[in-house]
């Protein structure tokens, strides 16, 4: 998803978002700046080291109208890697409504399984998930045996 930034009425950049981490509603992308933009006004990042909170005095724009609930992060690299990102956290439902076509997306929800495929996935989960709980319980009770039998041949 095109997205574009501004800082007042000055458009500073734009991006092409993609999903980078739907359970948070994060979307990220490289940053591409305008004659107006200023990394030591725009940007959160430079080169690695934290400069300010300056995502708070900029909005996003998409395609259709502006992001009511996004949360800016601009890393500007390009001294050190020539590259620009551009982070935007969105709330739900507009992440949803924005990114539900977005490959990222649908992977993480699963939504292009079929029903089978799914419960066979959720299967495979649980079975490892008690295979690392028996796992886990044989480690602590062959601690506790281990204690015991030292605690025997001290006393």
């Amino acid at each position: 998803m095109r997205v574009e930034f501004f800082d007042g009425k000055r458009l500073i950049g734009h991006s092409q978002l993609a999903a980078a981490d739907p359970p948070m509603g994060v979307a990220s992308g490289p940053f591409v700046p305008t004659r107006d933009y200023r990394r030591d006004a725009h940007a959160n990042t430079v080169d690695g080291d934290y400069v300010a909170d300056h995502g708070l005095t900029l909005t996003a724009r998409g395609p259709n109208a502006a992001i009511l609930d996004a949360a800016i992060w601009i890393e500007d690299w390009q001294d050190s890697l020539q590259e620009r990102h551009a982070h935007v956290r969105i709330g739900y439902p507009e992440y949803q409504e924005h990114f539900s076509g977005d490959p990222g997306y649908r992977a993480y929800f699963r939504l292009d399984l079929s029903e089978e495929e799914r419960a066979a996935q959720d299967l495979a989960m649980r079975a490892k998930s008690r295979t690392r709980i028996t796992r886990e319980w044989l480690w602590l009770i062959g601690l506790l045996v281990a204690v015991v039998l030292l605690l025997t041949w001290i006393f």
